[in-house]
């Protein structure tokens, strides 16, 4: 009933839910009911419901992982470890229920935090420390920030200050700042070059400056893999974001491959590269006009191996890093992130103030800047709280397995690596573009092609069966 003085509140309870009687599964709050010509409608404002046929009971001699020795009293539910177990370096150690420890791989010192990893499609906020008043957020309280755990790597940081005991931020009073750092490639190997390269959160991406000392000009990350990959002549391997590599030959020797770069189906650049002795085996494409910008490395391979068979010829690469140069962009003084809208560029960091004043709203959420936003609890100014966040999406297309796929080369490791919370999971390759070929083909010094060709040996066939029975 919706007469004056009735609570309005219908209040379902069940019994033996896990052997508990009158148990509330359901709460519904009826605001108003219409009888009409037409017709009868009743609006409800105030839901409540829990998932009463699937609760669940916890036992004194369950087991979540490697959390194994449970204890209730009372109100509290606590969980130790029965036995010892090791955080592994360059590792994710399951503790329970899908709860991790990342470690660091670095010998020098242990280093690892927790994080929850989240397979279900959806869209996830990720939070930061809450906070009362003025306060300080990086990568250490704010799991949104970019940070890399192996180099110890942060480069974001977030302040408020002039609140004074109100939610009204001052001019001036909201500073971003990002600051560029260098940190090590996955295929980490100084003694041929791939050593280092600069980094630079922008809003919870990470991206990589173009020119690495001036924060301006970024373009995001695409690939840092150390993974292996076979890739046969005629395969491409699709590098994502509309990018690939193809295979186009191998050499009658089996020391050479001619490699192929594509974006979105067009051609890029093309390489000769060999894996004789001596050789550095990696192939860095550089770039002009990237944002006004000159010699950019775009991208870099490093082919491992190169084998000329009876049947397949096949080139082993261990070692991609690929920028997304197609899609850079440049950060003016006169750009605008939300209420983030004095933008100061000095070298190497990024700083963005508000101009304006602006209020935290009690129980709203308040864009800061490009998609980065503070919560507001439902409460008085004199009690304000409050918390950054971002946005993160999982989700995407299902891959068919009975896609053709005979043209798309993968990863030798089949092991799924973990996500980080903060980042979506990786996708499967998918067939990529139709490549053309360049109108011209590399050539030699006298103008012939560098002894591509087919080698009919037993040699060489031993060879690709000795690759592809390791690989698997």
């Amino acid at each position: 009933s919706v007469v004056s003085g009735s609570d309005n509140t219908w209040e379902v309870e069940l019994d033996d839910i896990q052997d508990e009687d009158d148990v509330v599964v359901l709460r519904v709050h009826v605001n108003q009911v219409f009888q009409g010509a037409v017709d009868s409608i009743a609006q409800i404002e105030g839901l409540w419901l829990i998932d009463y046929t699937n609760a669940m009971k916890i036992e004194s001699d369950d087991e979540f992982g490697n959390l194994d020795n449970i204890k209730i009293n009372g109100d509290t539910l606590t969980i130790t470890n029965e036995d010892t177990f090791t955080l592994t370096r360059d590792d994710e150690e399951e503790i329970a229920e899908g709860l991790f420890f990342k470690t660091a791989d670095d010998t020098r010192a242990l280093r690892f935090y927790a994080m929850k990893q989240i397979t279900e499609p959806g869209t996830y906020e990720i939070r930061g420390e809450v906070a009362e008043g003025d306060f300080s957020w990086d990568a250490t309280n704010f799991a949104g920030f970019f940070y890399d755990v192996n180099d110890d790597v942060s480069t974001e940081s977030l302040t408020v200050t002039g609140l004074n005991g109100g939610n009204v931020i001052p001019e001036g009073g909201l500073v971003y700042e990002t600051t560029i750092q260098m940190v090590d490639y996955e295929y980490s190997k100084p003694s041929v070059g791939w050593d280092q390269f600069p980094v630079v959160g922008f809003f919870a991406e990470e991206y990589i400056p173009i020119n690495p000392d001036k924060a301006d000009k970024l373009a995001k990350l695409v690939l840092d893999s150390d993974d292996k990959y076979t890739i046969r002549t005629g395969e491409q391997l699709d590098l994502g974001e509309g990018y690939a590599i193809e295979a186009k030959q191998v050499d009658v020797d089996g020391e050479k491959v001619w490699l192929e770069f594509t974006k979105d189906g067009e051609f890029v650049d093309d390489e000769i590269i060999s894996v004789v002795s001596g050789s550095d085996n990696t192939w860095e494409v550089e770039l002009d006009d990237i944002q006004d910008e000159d010699d950019v490395v775009v991208l870099r391979v490093h082919v491992n191996q190169v084998f000329q068979g009876a049947v397949d010829s096949i080139a082993q690469i261990e070692g991609i890093w690929l920028i997304d140069y197609a899609n850079a962009m440049k950060i003016e003084s006169d750009d605008e992130f939300g209420d983030l809208d004095n933008v100061k560029i000095n070298g190497a960091t990024l700083t963005i103030t508000n101009e304006d004043t602006f209020t935290l709203t009690r129980d709203d959420e308040v864009e800061i800047g490009q998609g980065m936003f503070f919560k507001v609890a439902d409460t008085a100014a004199s009690d304000l709280r409050y918390y950054p966040f971002v946005e993160k999406t999982i989700g995407g297309e299902v891959v068919d397995d009975d896609e053709d796929d005979d043209n798309v080369t993968e990863p030798v490791d089949n092991d799924t690596e973990v996500e980080e919370p903060t980042e979506e999971p990786t996708e499967e390759p998918t067939e990529g573009p139709t490549t053309e070929e360049p109108t011209e083909e590399p050539t030699e010094a006298d103008g012939s092609t560098p002894g591509f060709g087919v080698v009919l040996g037993l040699v060489g066939l031993l060879a690709v069966v000795y690759l592809v029975r390791r690989n698997n």
